[in-house]
């Protein structure tokens, strides 16, 4: 007969939950008074106008480049628009 792993601590588990249960039944002990509250500094708070302006330094990329090629071979003679502006695909 072969001893699993867990059986082994079924005796150490039953003694625990016994004496967890025997310790939760007993008369507690009166308890102490609480203590007096802690004094404590008072801030009087006042209205003031924050600036909502943040200047931050960093760099930015476009998430999605387009590139202008001829379908023929030949010369652009227009470009029909402006450049940064969305077109449609």
């Amino acid at each position: 007969m072969q001893i699993r792993p867990l059986d082994q601590f079924k005796p150490l588990a039953v003694a625990l939950v016994s004496a967890l249960l025997l310790a939760a039944c007993s008369e507690s002990q009166q308890s102490a008074p609480a203590p007096a509250a802690p004094s404590v500094g008072v801030v009087v708070a006042e209205t003031a106008s924050v600036p909502l302006i943040n200047e931050l330094p960093g760099r930015t990329a476009p998430y999605m480049v387009a590139e202008l090629r001829p379908q023929v071979t030949g010369i652009v003679q227009k470009r029909l628009f402006a450049e940064g502006s969305e077109v449609k695909a």
